[in-house]
């Protein structure tokens, strides 16, 4: 896998930024340029989960595109944040490691570990990753900075370590051999724009080694936006498992992104006894 390391210039949203996207990648090139000749700031453009770019444009423009053959949607940038993993249930540690590795209740305080990931790789769409945590390895690689703060994919926040030690942590890992891509959308305090996770999501799309075993995990969100549902609908279409989070908020989770993403598994919170937690999102998205 070609790993590099890229930053975007649009962390976390301004109000005049929109998402364009469109129905193919075909002349690609020639539209960015197009909107560059008119004076429209294109900061990323995407080649792979999505086809399209991230400009600042007034209502002209937006109204211009929205009308032209071939565009798929136009809509406005928008922030997204980390989320939070409810609160603490005092139970061990590891009762969900001991949920998920049967099928049914009650759980008998034993962890399988014949599924341990190894050759898996697993990128970690969020905040970065401390990659020297002992927890990994080495295991942790350098993927993408949406942000551009000079961090790289170093975790200055915690979440996005949090999340590849449930994934990947040698300790409480869920899958403690697979190789883990650190993809940093999400600034040191856990905000971060539509277009910047779209940005992470064509990264890893373009870095996914056709036959290769690949899941991403996304415990972000935000409101609902047609352009991260299409660019992560289309990195499942490419190979990518994506488990993406329901949310934490007592609400339907089929009001926001990327939880309301067709065919990507959004998960929501449960107790040990397979109840839904009360904070947890719902709904027929999850």
């Amino acid at each position: 896998m070609m790993l590099m390391l890229t930053a975007s210039a649009n962390a976390t949203g301004a109000s005049n930024d929109y998402i364009v996207l469109y129905e193919s990648g075909a002349g690609l090139s020639q539209k960015v340029a197009r909107e560059e000749a008119r004076g429209n700031d294109v900061q990323d453009v995407f080649r792979s989960a999505a086809k399209g770019y991230v400009a600042s444009l007034d209502s002209a423009d937006v109204a211009r595109l929205r009308a032209q053959d071939g565009v798929l949607l136009v809509e406005r940038d928008k922030p997204v944040e980390a989320l939070s993993a409810g609160p603490r249930s005092g139970l061990a540690s590891s009762w969900g490691l001991d949920r998920i590795d049967q099928r049914t209740l009650p759980l008998n305080s034993q962890i399988s570990t014949s599924q341990n990931g190894f050759g898996v790789t697993a990128y970690i769409i969020d905040t970065g990753v401390l990659a020297t945590h002992t927890q990994f390895g080495g295991r942790v690689t350098v993927g993408y900075d949406a942000i551009g703060d000079g961090q790289n994919t170093n975790d200055c926040n915690g979440h996005g370590t949090h999340v590849a030690g449930t994934i990947g942590g040698s300790t409480y890992g869920v899958a403690p051999e697979a190789s883990l891509v650190a993809v940093r959308v999400l600034n040191c305090s856990g905000s971060g724009s539509t277009s910047g996770v779209i940005a992470g999501i064509d990264w890893a799309t373009a870095n996914h080694v056709a036959g290769v075993p690949a899941v991403a995990n996304m415990s972000l969100g935000g409101g609902l936006s047609a352009a991260l549902n299409t660019a992560t609908q289309n990195a499942i279409a490419d190979g990518i498992t994506f488990a993406v989070a329901a949310g934490n908020e007592n609400a339907n989770a089929c009001n926001s992104s990327p939880a309301s993403t067709p065919n990507a598994l959004t998960v929501g919170a449960t107790s040990s006894n397979d109840a839904r937690a009360s904070y947890s999102n719902y709904g027929s998205c999850v």
